[in-house]
């Protein structure tokens, strides 16, 4: 049986841009790879981060060019062709070959995490070296086998990792969910010794998860 693989990139791609945007995520919806072309990344950006994501993705050195392609009312869809910098790095080529199919893909100011489809933990080694010859940091959160929620890489229940786990349970002991709230971000950062940005991450995904592997569950 197939497996899927949760983690996180450490990549130049998109880091400029997403440094220079407060709190921002931007979730990949394709990549496109055209032969004797550069690969070509289809991006949402949330409305709020557009006053400042077309100046910081001009100054990206893994970016050679973007277009705005279409707008729904939250977000835009930016279609990125990325230049040679950012050619050199990707291992979207890499995943391909191993037969590995992205699923979900976000770059933030935490780094580029990856839902991923894999055939085998051989052909997940393989991409994890190529990433490495890339110079591309590579972490392994979660593994699990694909329709079940079987964790084989040290996550816990709900399809938490463990660190969204501790981040929600500190957040649930310092008050942060009640209301009004007794404590902040920066208060829950400080007791985990992380950043805010790191806090905010965690709990948005892990509260995600959290809901779909309860409410989901229970409809089925």
């Amino acid at each position: 049986m197939a497996l899927v693989g949760e983690g996180v990139l450490a990549t130049p791609i998109l880091s400029a841009t997403v440094a220079e945007l407060d709190d921002a995520e931007l979730r990949l919806e394709e990549i496109r790879s055209i032969p004797d072309e550069r690969l070509r990344f289809l991006v949402w950006v949330a409305e709020r981060h557009l006053p400042g994501f077309e100046a910081a993705v001009a100054t990206d050195e893994t970016v050679r060019s973007f277009r705005h392609l279409t707008r729904t009312e939250d977000r835009r869809l930016y279609r990125l062709t990325l230049s040679e910098t950012g050619q050199d790095v990707s291992t979207y080529l890499a995943a391909a070959e191993a037969d590995i199919v992205i699923l979900d893909l976000t770059v933030s100011a935490d780094g580029m995490r990856f839902v991923a489809r894999v055939p085998s933990r051989e052909a997940l080694r393989a991409y994890a070296e190529a990433c490495g010859d890339r110079g591309v940091g590579f972490q392994l959160t979660r593994l699990y086998e694909d329709g079940t929620s079987e964790d084989a890489s040290g996550g816990t229940e709900y399809g938490l990792t463990e660190s969204q786990y501790e981040a929600l349970s500190k957040a649930l002991e310092l008050g942060y969910f009640e209301v009004p709230r007794e404590t902040s971000v920066s208060e829950i950062a400080a007791a985990l010794d992380v950043s805010g940005q790191a806090v905010s991450t965690l709990l948005r995904r892990g509260e995600k998860n959290l809901l779909e592997h309860t409410l989901g569950r229970s409809s089925t």
